[in-house]
């Protein structure tokens, strides 16, 4: 099982690399040869290349830049795991910058060591004590060299990766402003479509003589649902304390319609009313309980409210019925029922994967969802 999940993790790595580790290796060698050719025509139009051939010019350059392109994803490693910014601790620092240097030093020795070996090989020369020690010579000079590189190289990275985060979230906010807009438009559609409306103004035509007190409730339930639609038009977010109001206006209402077959319970913990949730998130909810979990029955039925804390840092919204329930899987509910599916749709664009929506099933009575988010808004 934990050899699956470096499997994976390792998998993960290669899909975030900003460019495809076979581009790195190409763009390695380009840079080698084009540095390479500069190096060598710079030191032969000045007239200082003595007795070194072109493969003496060319070579060091060349091996330089196609390591760095071998080596480039262990440089992004660096920066996703052991980012060097203001917010990160200590040990995050000191460990990027030790890899940092066990990275440049190994460049450096290998550098030499692809120089060389291939031509002690071919016997085109031969390593000697003298070769050793004059490399052992220019090796700090060349490690520092090679430490500036990595760093370059992260700072590239970082760019990239900033870039692709900036726009990734961008796109994520146009897609919530667009998913906000949409879960407003069918707010305004479920709450206020025609057979809503008709039965309330019927109700309240029917209350008028017997029971005007009763009527003017209605008219006044309305009236505040009206508002708090109005209300939630410039924020896809409100309050604990604003959703409950609005679904208590939406069941006073139909409360009221059904006279007396119809229970509401509210159960939520003080300190969570100014918990931030989506807005209209539980509305589609309670249509479902009146409309799929009473049709077609004549007997008293309840719906029960709740929010409270589920974990240290997230709280659960609960809508529970006590209606006929469902045979239907739990899959087939999520991706057919428009109201569910709306729902979750709407946490995994607000929080990712920190929200989830549970649905408990009971095919001969009642029909509870629960809805897991965490306190503070995802930034």
């Amino acid at each position: 099982m934990q050899m699956k999940t470096w499997q994976n993790k390792w998998r993960e790595f290669w899909s975030l690399l900003p460019i495809p580790y076979v581009y790195m290796i190409l763009l390695g060698i380009g840079l080698g040869v084009l540095l390479g050719v500069r190096f060598y025509l710079t030191f032969w139009m000045s007239g200082e290349i003595n007795n070194w051939t072109f493969e003496n010019y060319f070579i060091p350059p060349f091996t330089n830049q196609t390591l760095w392109g071998f080596l480039a994803p262990v440089v992004y490693f660096v920066l996703i795991n052991y980012p060097v910014r203001q917010d990160a601790p200590f040990r995050v620092w000191a460990r990027g910058i030790l890899i940092s240097i066990l990275v440049a030093l190994f460049h450096e020795v290998m550098s030499y060591l692809v120089w060389w070996i291939p031509y002690h090989i071919t016997g085109y020369e031969k390593i000697s004590m003298q070769i050793i020690r004059s490399a052992l010579v220019r090796m700090p000079a060349g490690f520092v060299g090679q430490w500036v590189e990595f760093w370059v190289l992260y700072l590239l990275f970082a760019g990239i990766d900033y870039s692709r985060k900036y726009k990734a979230k961008q796109l994520e906010l146009v897609r919530i402003e667009a998913q906000r807009n949409q879960s407003q438009l069918d707010a305004l559609r479920l709450q206020l479509q025609p057979h809503f409306l008709f039965n309330t103004l019927n109700t309240i035509s029917a209350l008028v003589e017997v029971d005007p007190k009763a009527a003017q409730g209605i008219i006044r339930r309305l009236g505040d649902l009206l508002r708090g639609l109005l209300a939630t038009q410039k924020a896809h977010m409100t309050t604990v304390s604003g959703e409950m109001e609005f679904v208590s206006n939406y069941l006073d209402i139909e409360q009221m319609r059904f006279n007396d077959r119809l229970a509401v319970r509210y159960q939520v913990e003080p300190e969570l009313t100014q918990v931030p949730v989506p807005a209209f998130i539980l509305q589609p909810l309670v249509e479902n309980a009146i409309k799929h979990g009473f049709s077609g029955q004549s007997g008293p039925c309840s719906i029960q409210v709740k929010v409270n804390p589920c974990d240290t840092d997230k709280i659960c919204l609960e809508v529970r019925d006590d209606g006929k329930g469902t045979s239907l899987p739990v899959d087939e509910l999520l991706t057919k029922g428009i109201g569910l599916r709306n729902v979750k749709e709407r946490l995994e664009l607000i929080y990712g994967d920190a929200a989830r929506l549970d649905v408990q099933l009971n095919k001969d009575k009642g029909f509870a969802v629960i809805i897991v988010i965490p306190r503070t808004q995802k930034s």
